[in-house]
């Protein structure tokens, strides 16, 4: 970049925080732009350059070389003198349609050959189209665009295009908005479709400040022809805006298209297949002719009188919406009698359901299709490898910045490397906010206990017995009929007449009162007698399904039938026939889900829990051992989630170590998917209440597992294992916590799950970003240069109550740790101050480097549209220039690592104008003068940096009225910013303008800032003898003869508080007749205006010919009248005034002197075109010019009779502006 001067600022990006220069190449006259882009956005520039390496052709940005500075990657592109497309619009709104079929041609011509390159642009829209002095349209910013080949080994699309932050999604076609949307040469031409139809109407085909209904407008909406335009228009818009992308438009009959009349042969150019582009209309054509399948969202159902509890889970619906730290407390229902079972879903059953049973149905997939069928056959027993297969590693030794937890720590004390749950941000000052990322990490989308019996379907017409009278008969009646029922039963009948019999209780319990009056009848304790006496392995398993049906929907149930119960199941689980353990542990199941909810209501607010007997803790950690039939393990572990999410207290009655281990293994071992779900589900529910469950297991296996884990398909498992490595990270012992850091692979593993289509996944993953943040805070910058701020931008607008606390969470983490690596940072410095007088700072040094690399973390945070305006405030601002007041003498203990990061969060605030303006009263009082200190230092890019950033800010405070005003000098921010001007900037700007490369011109577009807000300072200008050096560079091969300081001259020139004759010793004249010259031969049409306007205040100062002195010295600037004249030409009316307006001057000034040179028979000739081609006012000026000149002198009308074309052109000009001059015109020559 040596090679190089930057002259001025000619564009910004919106999204990646580029800015573009224009720049000359030294010792030449050739001009560049020079886009300067964050290494942040590396993989970008280093797309865009490969990608324009390849491009040769009139309608592509040419691309000559790049460079890397430490900070930044610059690259090097064409200079276009023209405008983009975007501002033409905004200037015209509308175009004529020959207009519009210029530009249409180019834009095709440039798509075509970049099409035919296999490259697809990804990003067309008019800010992206620039225009070159010759009205050439050309396509640039390439950063987004995209290779065929590259798509195309792409192992999945990427998901959610429209959400990435550089879009514009009113040029995006309907297809990108799909969930697997690509883009594709389909997608490019929708966008030149939307532009043209832009061109022809002012706005953009679909427009709607609601993405959603954007979207849908896309989508859905057909477009009007646009009125006033051609049919052959209208037809090429249609076909590239046809929604369908198969049949849009095709390449080849845009080649061939009326509207456009390229000049191309259709055999000219080929274009490569689109193998991605292919498979996503495949896919396409296969899911249309795939029948869909309905989904019920939920059951109708209606509200219950008293709400069903569910233990201590978050529900995201009641959370505030803007903030996580509400102290709203939620609801966990109010205690009932009877029992109010929690919610379970029972899909197979519902029309059977009684009324008071249908209230606590909630929609949700069953476990499995066989896990409450009647067991008839034998199943495959689940293969699970025993616990200590798995692969057991030592604990790591080192983390990756773990905070350290030590509280008596002094204030510098260093970050350390060994740390606990202490993170480096200090306690939150809201009490709610530890229980809020309480909720939030055990909420789960799945709160609704799952039953684990299920009635079956059975026609039990032919018994002939009665249903609906049941619950009416009194209590002898009801006891004479269960008994003679129950003879049928125990009698002599055939077993299918017996389970016929049983199929019809069955039928009686499916509702809550029924099932309340037998179960609390003598029939309970017959059913258990007939269990134990039969010896068929059928009937004993159809009477435990019955008895399970009566659990599940009775209310209340007598402790004597409880304990009978729980011994009787408590043997028949260790039965050697699977299909009596099967139906003995789902009625277990049943029964202890049952114990479970009715203790959590009846002792809501007591911690003794029921106490089971031993056998039963016994049974259960038995039907998890490996070789158990899988389903019976199913049923175990259904049970076990069912009660932790009811009541976690009821799981300390039978939950063991050997219990979690049983699960910890079928969940990563078991082949069974359901299986592998429901237990991971479990164990995941356990270690909310027993977290040391699952230390140490993963202490004594591998971390590895949780992180590959992470990574499941199976969204319902992913679940699990986030739980379970938030879990970890939030109360783990330090040496785990290590483990899970010291993972490289751990932090982009999370990012990736931002982009997750469930939403209890994002907000999960949103959740270890957090307490990532909080344990080691430099995961916090390895997820930054992952982009992981920008995928918080785009989470941030998710609608998803649960999804946006998890957010908000996460932001306030990050917030609250700023100030914290600022002050401390902060202290170190101060010691170090203080170690100057007394020994004992080499410590500190250390501390201070240490903490040095959290400062990057703020950089990325200035950077973040979201944390910027959070995290800037008075103490961050004061701590920045305390930090820059001590970079030169901490320079050599910290090489770069504190001035470098200082200076770029500086450069990201000075870009944001609304930070800027809010904090204006601490940014001049703390930030400008130490800026203005650095412009001093040994150091170049220091001093550059410093002046970009000085000049960003204070351009933005003096242009903003509200801030300073000139006229009250006494306000106190306005004298606070002229002090800063005159008082320390401007007494060494020698310094500035005498650097290297490429500071004196950003100096001169400083001092330009200055004067055009205040006029009065070039007094200032003029005592500190600054004058001189802008004369000295306004010259051809001056390196900083740009606009800015052609711009100080005119200033200078017109200015009434400096002698005219230090301009006139200073060669003023004989300068600017060289750079108009050069300025009109090189088309450096913005140096033109600014020429003019000297010149034209260097005649004003000849007073009409008062002052012969100026006179005498301005008279060069006749030769000029050639090139003014030629200038009247000039496409920019400003130009062609100015012009005019000094050949007037001088015609007035000079008289016969210069006649002959405007009217000369070289100039003649251009002088008739001019007039016949200018606008009706500057023809009047022009006009009168004439009428001077031949009213003055008579060889010059006589000149001008012979001159035919000229009477001709003039007679065709009279007009009803322009009659009266032109007649008196006439009547003179």
């Amino acid at each position: 970049m040596h090679n190089y001067s930057l002259t001025e600022e000619i564009g910004k990006g919106q999204t990646s925080g580029s800015v573009v220069y224009k720049g000359r190449k030294k010792k030449t006259i050739e001009y560049y732009a020079i886009k300067s882009v964050d290494k942040l956005n590396r993989d970008k520039v280093l797309n865009e350059v490969s990608i324009m390496h390849e491009l040769s052709h009139p309608n592509a940005l040419k691309f000559y070389n790049w460079y890397e500075s430490p900070n930044h990657l610059w690259v090097i592109m064409e200079y276009c003198t023209g405008s983009d497309l975007k501002n033409v619009i905004k200037q015209d709104t509308k175009l004529p349609e020959c207009s519009i079929q210029m530009i249409a041609q180019d834009l095709v011509k440039g798509l075509l050959y970049l099409h035919s390159m296999g490259i697809i642009f990804c990003d067309i829209k008019p800010s992206n189209l620039l225009f070159d002095g010759g009205g050439t349209l050309k396509f640039a910013d390439f950063g987004h665009s995209k290779r065929i080949a590259d798509l195309s080994q792409e192992e999945q699309p990427r998901k959610n295009l429209v959400n990435q932050p550089w879009v514009t999604p009113c040029y995006m076609s309907p297809e990108l908005f799909l969930d697997d949307g690509v883009y594709s040469f389909a997608s490019d031409l929708w966008s030149l479709g939307c532009i043209l139809y832009e061109l022809a109407v002012g706005t953009t085909p679909f427009v709607s400040s609601s993405l959603q209904e954007l979207s849908s407008m896309i989508a859905g909406q057909q477009i009007s022809p646009v009125a006033d335009t051609s049919t052959e228009f209208n037809s090429l818009v249609g076909g590239l805006l046809n929604k369908n992308p198969e049949q849009r438009i095709s390449h080849e009959k845009l080649l061939t298209d009326e509207f456009l009349n390229l000049d191309l042969s259709p055999d000219s150019i080929q274009f490569p297949q689109q193998p991605h582009y292919e498979q996503f209309l495949q896919k396409r054509k296969e899911n249309a002719n795939t029948p869909s399948i309905p989904v019920i969202d939920e059951i109708p159902t209606l509200k219950p009188t008293t709400p069903p509890k569910v233990q201590e889970e978050a529900d995201p619906q009641i959370m505030e919406e803007e903030g996580y730290d509400t102290t709203d407390k939620f609801s966990l229902g109010t205690p009932s009698t009877p029992r109010v079972e929690p919610k379970r879903h029972t899909p197979s059953t519902v029309d059977k359901l009684s009324t008071s049973e249908k209230r606590r149905i909630k929609s949700a997939p069953a476990v499995s299709n066989t896990l409450n069928k009647p067991t008839t056959e034998l199943k495959e027993v689940s293969n699970v490898r025993p616990l200590t297969a798995l692969k057991r590693v030592p604990s790591a030794k080192i983390t990756k910045g773990v905070v350290s937890s030590n509280v008596n720590q002094p204030p510098g004390a260093p970050i350390a490397r060994s740390g606990t749950n202490s993170h480096l941000q200090p306690p939150s000052k809201n009490p709610s906010v530890a229980g809020s990322i309480q909720r939030l990490l055990y909420y789960t989308s799945n709160k609704t206990p799952k039953p684990i019996v299920e009635p079956s379907v059975s026609n039990v017409s032919d018994l002939k017995l009665p249903k609906d009278k049941v619950i009416t008969m009194n209590r002898p009646e009801l006891e004479a009929f269960l008994t003679s029922v129950y003879k049928a039963i125990h009698g002599q009948s055939t077993p299918s007449v017996k389970i016929l019999y049983l199929d019809y209780f069955e039928t009686l319990c499916l509702e809550s009162k029924p099932a309340n009056l037998l179960i609390n009848s003598s029939l309970l304790k017959l059913f258990v007698n007939m269990i134990q006496k039969t010896g068929s392995t059928t009937l004993k398993a159809k009477l435990l399904h019955v008895i399970g049906v009566m659990v599940r929907h009775a209310s209340t149930i007598p402790n004597s039938a409880r304990e009978s119960l729980l011994d009787l199941l408590a043997e028949l689980v260790r039965e050697k026939d699977v299909v009596l353990r099967r139906s003995a542990m789902s009625c277990l199941g049943e029964l202890l889900f049952y114990m479970a909810t009715a203790q959590q209501e009846n002792t809501e607010t007591s911690d003794e829990t029921s106490t089971l007997p031993n056998s039963i803790a016994s049974a259960l950690s038995r039907c998890l051992k490996n070789g158990e039939d899988s389903l019976v393990q199913e049923y175990v572990c259904q049970t076990i989630d069912n009660i932790a999410l009811s009541n976690g207290k009821f799981l300390r009655s039978f939950i063991t170590q050997e219990v979690a281990y049983s699960l910890f293994a079928i969940f990563t071992a078991s082949k069974k998917e359901p299986l592998r779900v429901i237990a991971g589900s479990a164990f995941a529910r356990i270690c909310r209440y027993h977290p040391t469950f699952l230390f140490t297991i993963l202490e004594e296996t591998d971390t590895r597992i949780v992180m590959e884990g992470v990574k499941e398909p199976d969204d319902r498992m992913q679940q699990s294992w986030l739980n379970l490595l938030n879990l970890c990270l939030h109360q783990g012992p330090p040496s785990l916590q290590a483990q899970f850091i010291d993972d490289d692979t751990m932090t982009s593993t999370v990012i990736s799950l931002l982009n997750h289509s469930e939403t209890v996944i994002r907000g999960k993953a949103l959740l270890t970003i957090n307490f990532l943040t909080r344990v080691a805070p430099l995961s916090l910058l390895s997820a930054c240069e992952m982009k992981v701020l920008q995928m918080i931008e785009r989470v941030w607008r998710d609608k998803d109550t649960y999804v946006r606390s998890c957010i908000r969470a996460l932001v306030q983490s990050v917030v609250d740790l700023v100030p914290v690596i600022c002050s401390r940072i902060s202290a170190n410095i101060r010691q170090l101050n203080e170690a100057k007088i007394r020994p004992g700072g080499t410590a500190t040094i250390m501390r201070l480097k240490e903490d040095l690399r959290y400062l990057p973390i703020v950089l990325h945070l200035m950077t973040s549209s979201i944390f910027r305006g959070r995290i800037l405030n008075t103490q961050l601002i004061t701590e920045l220039s305390f930090y820059l007041t001590n970079i030169e003498e901490l320079n050599f203990l910290t090489p770069d690592e504190l001035k470098n990061t200082t200076l770029l969060i500086l450069e990201a605030i000075s870009q944001n104008h609304t930070i800027l303006v809010e904090h204006h009263p601490d940014i001049i009082m703390n930030i400008l003068p130490p800026l203005v200190v650095l412009m001093r230092t040994n150091n170049g890019d220091t001093r550059f940096l410093c002046l970009k950033i000085f000049i960003d800010m204070i351009s933005e405070f003096l242009s903003n009225s509200t801030i300073y005003n000139p006229s009250t000098p006494d306000v106190i921010v306005t004298r606070q910013l002229n002090d800063i001007i005159t008082k320390q900037l401007l007494p060494n700007y020698k310094h500035i303008l005498t650097d290297e490369d490429p500071i004196p011109p950003f100096g001169l577009k400083l001092l330009n800032i200055i004067l055009s807000k205040n006029g009065a300072m070039i007094a200032v200008i003029h005592r500190l003898n600054l004058i001189p050096y802008f004369f000295k560079f306004f010259k051809l091969d001056h390196p900083n003869n740009n606009v800015h300081n052609v711009r100080l001259i005119r200033m200078i020139t017109e200015s009434q508080d400096i002698d005219k004759q230090i301009v006139y010793e200073l060669g003023i004249v004989r300068r600017v007749c060289v750079v108009l010259d050069y300025a009109y031969s090189k088309s450096v049409d913005f140096f033109l205006e600014p020429v003019l306007d000297i010149m034209q205040n260097l005649l004003l100062h000849c007073k009409d010919g008062r002052n012969p002195e100026y006179l005498h010295y301005n008279q060069p600037i006749m030769e000029k009248s050639p090139t003014l004249i030629r200038l009247l030409a000039h496409p920019d009316p400003l130009v062609t005034e100015k012009s005019c307006k000094c050949l007037s001057r001088l015609s007035s000034l000079y008289g016969a002197s210069v006649h002959p040179l405007i009217i000369g028979p070289t100039n003649i000739s251009q002088l008739t075109s001019s007039l016949s081609k200018a606008s009706p006012g500057m023809q009047k000026s022009l006009i009168t010019l004439l009428k001077d000149i031949v009213t003055t002198n008579g060889t010059a009308a006589q000149q001008l009779r012979r001159e035919t074309d000229f009477i001709r052109v003039l007679r065709g000009l009279r007009g009803a502006k322009t009659e009266e001059i032109v007649n008196e015109l006439l009547s003179a020559i």
